[in-house]
C-alpha cells in the first residue's frame, strides 16, 4: 500500500509539465499490479512519457519488479534499460531525469551479488 502523505504520485509536482526529457520516452511495465499499473501510467502521462502495455521496438524502457519474465527477457536482448518504478519517482522528484544505473534491475542484482560473495561495493560496475 502507498503511503498517500509522502508518495509522489500524491504530491503536486514542482516543475513545468511535460517534461521535455520525457517527451520522447515509452515506457512498458511488466509484474505492476492493476492498481500500481494505473499510477505509473498516469505519472508517465503527467511527465510527458508514453505508457504501452504491449512490449515492442519503439519502447524506450521497461519498468518492472524483478529481473525475471518473458518481457524482462526481451528487453535485455533488445538492449532496453530495464528499470523499477523507484527511478520514474525520482525524476519526478528532481524534475528531470535521473541516472539509470542505480534503478537497473542488473545494477541491483550485480550489487546484491557482491554483497553475498563479501566483495567490497566500490567495484567497478559495467554500465
Amino acid at each position: 500500500m502507498l503511503d498517500t502523505a509522502s508518495h509522489i504520485l500524491y504530491s503536486p509536482l514542482t516543475c513545468q509539465i511535460p517534461l521535455p526529457e520525457f517527451v520522447k520516452l515509452r515506457f512498458c511495465v511488466s509484474q505492476y499490479m492493476d492498481k500500481e499499473r494505473q499510477l505509473l501510467r498516469n505519472l508517465c502521462f503527467v511527465l510527458g512519457a508514453k505508457f504501452v502495455e504491449k512490449l515492442t521496438r519503439k519502447v524506450t524502457h521497461l519498468l518492472c519488479k524483478f529481473a525475471t519474465g518473458e518481457k524482462y527477457m526481451v528487453a535485455c536482448k533488445w538492449g532496453l534499460p530495464t528499470i523499477t518504478c523507484e527511478w520514474l519517482y525520482e525524476c519526478a522528484r528532481k524534475v528531470r531525469r535521473s541516472c539509470l544505473p542505480v534503478f537497473c534491475l542488473m545494477h541491483s542484482l550485480l550489487s546484491n551479488l557482491l554483497e553475498v560473495l563479501g566483495l567490497s561495493k566500490t567495484c567497478e560496475m559495467p554500465f
